[in-house]
């Protein structure tokens, strides 16, 4: 039997994005870039993205975000790329 290297790759990346997301807290990150405020489960701050006061929040128990000023919202891989402005791959490299 032979392997395929592409599946192999993809193996990597899948398991490199896996790494990433547990080893990087959503709360750590964010409130490197932001201030934020605890309110029950959730933190709450300034979008570093809209600038819209009070607009985001961070969950960190499903280590996401959503801002509710611009929309934007994700794991800590798409706040990388929203806020420095990246593709995917730059992210995650």
């Amino acid at each position: 039997m032979t392997t395929n290297p592409d599946s192999l790759d993809n193996l990597e990346l899948t398991d490199k994005i896996a790494r990433i997301k547990k080893d990087l807290p959503i709360l750590e990150l964010v409130n490197h870039y932001v201030t934020l405020n605890p309110r029950g489960k959730v933190f709450h701050g300034t979008c570093p993205l809209c600038l819209s006061n009070d607009g985001l929040y961070v969950m960190p128990y499903k280590n996401t975000f959503r801002c509710y000023g611009c929309g934007n919202s994700g794991d800590p891989i798409s706040f990388i790329m929203q806020y420095e402005n990246i593709q995917f791959k730059e992210a995650v490299d």
